[in-house]
């Protein structure tokens, strides 16, 4: 090293030295006071990174779309275990419409007070209002297998309750619970008419309607005012693909509770029991009660991060501001006499009122399907309530979804005119109602309700000894290939269980086949032979290849009627004047409510009901229905839906009439075109 570099070398350790001594000593008393400064800059910096996150747009769509699919996750799970609750609580299609009416009855009666006074509050903690109504609404509905548990008729098709191997039993109901299956002379078994039975059911229905109408307030809440807070905060070109996006994935969330109901009710009601009985057998009752558990979860830990959103997201008040535009319009105080006038000049404006007519008749002839949709594909092709969620969840909401993303793509590239968007509904109205009248001549021919119940019923003369009239619907397949109500019905005398635990009901009147028995039963017996014999369970018939072609034609429905969905809300939302928004948005959820939602689950499920050829009884009344008519469902089902919906195609004619003045992106690009002049 040269005597220069040393000395440079030398200089430098002594100023760092100098620098070193400068520095204060560390006092430790005051270790905790710069422990809370490092606290107090982390906070701020925390501080400022959640109001970064709070104040975007993208942050509260993710939110408010994951709370939505929430909402539809609720609603679909709840359509997907309608039929295992019918088995339940011994429930009608229209006693099923009814309860759950009582949602949208509380939804349509807030509809439009909801937002008129609301709207100059703050929309980001009532829409968090909502999403908590709805966890408590999601809690409820698990109250009455909380309380009474899986119910006596589910325990009586375990090994702990319902065998006779079970070692609690007496002598005495081992062969009660036989006499009430078999054919017996003088037999005169009955429904457990006892209070307490009967309390279940009642209670059971009640707290069911109650969580309804907390989750209808909810809904009302969190819809229309998340759609008035979107539209405030968005520009309005943005708005379709937003919407549509938002909407795509809201679209996915009926698959997720479909797929939820279908994984849930794979499992018996009582998970910790062991059923005699598969989940292919009409009686069974899957554990319903799982999957509100965990939206209910879900849905209390959205709720606090929701409310987090401030009034107005920050890019919207800049562009109000540049603008020269108020940040709170009509600062007014709410009256009865605005609310009344701003109802009055949206029913006055033809077009808003041909828009709102024509999505009435279409919300009835579709909602239908979502509510007895999984109920018509295990009646029609004979598919378990698991599978048959699986199916609807996974590939008809998906295509819906999809339909309404590609309409929101090409709405946001090609701006069309509100008359070119009016028109698309009109045939997207007809080609969707041909769909549903197609459905009328989609079935399996070889699943006949009707003649199992002539096989069991009408013209069988060897049982009318058994007193058959309070079994309980326990279907039988005999060796004969017919499937009979119920091993009663088949006029069986006796049962008879194998070592493998293989069990079969033998000395059947009605039954006569020389069928060879292993092939009957897949099981090798060499000691016995049984002509007149039965296994538990209906007879297996394909519909499967029927079913995939329903579900085609279902998907291209969906797709279809996908696209018409963007299309109708950008119309709805571009006709009425700016400070109408918000009750425009409740207004027309209050019409749908009372004009489609409420009636058509009742009506279509009394067409249910009116198609049912067996009924289940119980206490002197009926209860749940275990066989239908299927032609007759078929066509009154579908029928019914398709010509509701043509209806609703005359009402968008009118709506693309008076849509000629309408516009939907024309104002925001004209400024847009002055601003980038100036």
């Amino acid at each position: 090293m040269t005597h220069n570099s040393f000395k440079k070398f030398h200089t430098s350790v002594k100023n760092f030295g100098n620098e070193i001594s400068k520095r204060p000593k560390r006092d430790d008393n005051k270790s905790d006071e710069t422990d809370d400064e490092k606290i107090d800059d982390e906070n701020s910096a925390f501080q400022e990174e959640s109001s970064k996150f709070f104040g975007s747009k993208k942050s509260f769509v993710l939110v408010y779309t994951l709370s939505a699919m929430l909402f539809n996750c609720g609603g679909s799970y709840t359509r997907g275990i309608i039929s295992t609750l019918e088995k339940q609580y011994k429930l009608s299609s229209t006693s099923i419409g009814v309860m759950y009416a009582l949602e949208d009855v509380i939804s349509g009666i807030l509809a439009i007070i909801i937002p008129y006074y609301t709207s100059k509050g703050h929309f980001p903690r009532w829409i968090s209002f909502g999403l908590f109504l709805l966890s408590v609404s999601l809690v409820l509905q698990v109250v009455p297998y909380a309380i009474y548990g899986p119910g006596r008729d589910a325990l009586a098709l375990t090994e702990e309750y319902g065998s006779e191997f079970n070692g609690n039993l007496t002598w005495e109901r081992i062969k009660r619970n036989k006499l009430k299956n078999l054919c017996f002379e003088n037999k005169t078994t009955i429904e457990d008419c006892s209070d307490d039975v009967k309390n279940e059911y009642q209670f059971a229905t009640t707290i069911i309607a109650i969580a309804s109408s907390f989750a209808g307030c909810g809904q009302q809440f969190f819809s229309t005012l998340g759609t008035t807070y979107l539209d405030n905060n968005i520009k309005r070109s943005k708005i379709p693909l937003i919407y549509s996006a938002h909407r795509f994935v809201r679209l996915l969330a009926p698959a997720i509770g479909l797929n939820t109901a279908s994984f849930f009710l794979k499992f018996y009601v009582a998970p910790h029991l062991h059923p005699t009985i598969n989940n292919k057998d009409p009686r069974w009752i899957g554990a319903w009660w799982g999957g509100y558990i965990i939206l209910a979860i879900a849905s209390i830990l959205l709720v606090p991060i929701l409310a987090k959103f401030p009034r107005m997201l920050p890019r919207a008040v800049e562009r109000k501001r540049m603008k020269g535009e108020q940040l709170m319009k009509n600062v007014e105080k709410p009256s009865i006499q605005d609310l009344f006038d701003t109802i009055k000049r949206l029913l006055t404006n033809k077009t808003y009122f041909c828009n709102t007519m024509a999505a009435i008749f279409y919300v009835f002839g579709f909602i239908p399907y979502g509510y007895f949709m999984q109920k018509y594909l295990q009646i029609q092709f004979l598919l378990s309530p698991s599978f048959a969620n699986a199916m609807t969840g996974s590939v008809s909401f998906v295509a819906s979804a999809v339909g309404l993303l590609t309409a929101g793509i090409v709405i946001t590239i090609f701006k069309p005119r509100a008359r070119y968007l009016a028109g698309w509904n009109i045939v997207t109205s007809f080609i969707s109602a041909l769909g549903l009248i197609a459905f009328g001549f989609v079935g399996c021919p070889a699943n006949n309700n009707a003649e199992i119940l002539r096989n069991s019923l009408e013209s069988a003369r060897c049982n009318m000894d058994c007193h058959c009239d309070f079994v309980k619907y326990s279907p039988v397949c005999g060796i004969d290939g017919v499937t009979y109500i119920s091993a009663c019905h088949a006029g069986c005398h006796d049962d008879f269980k194998f070592k493998n635990g293989t069990k079969i009901f033998t000395n059947c009147d009605c039954i006569n086949s020389d069928k060879d028995f292993q092939s009957f039963t897949s099981t090798a017996i060499n000691e016995k032979k049984f002509n007149s014999s039965a296994k538990p369970s209906p007879c297996y018939v394909d519909c499967l290849s029927y079913f995939y072609i329903f579900l085609i034609v279902n998907c291209i429905n969906k797709f279809i009627g996908g696209t018409e969905g963007a299309t109708n809300f950008l119309m709805g939302l571009r006709c009425v004047e700016e400070r109408d928004k918000a009750v425009s948005l409740g207004l027309t959820s209050a019409i749908i409510k009372f004009g489609a939602v409420i009636p058509s689950p009742i009506v279509f499920g009394y067409i249910f009901d009116r198609s049912c050829i067996l009924w289940g009884q119980t206490c002197s009344k009926n209860g749940n229905c275990w066989l239908y008519d299927n032609d007759v469902i078929k066509y009154t089902f579908n029928v019914t839906a398709g010509i509701f919906i043509m209806i609703g195609t005359f009402w968008d004619i009118g709506t693309w009439y008076y849509a000629k003045d309408v516009e939907i992106f024309d104002a925001e690009l004209k400024d847009e075109k002055e601003s980038d002049e100036k």
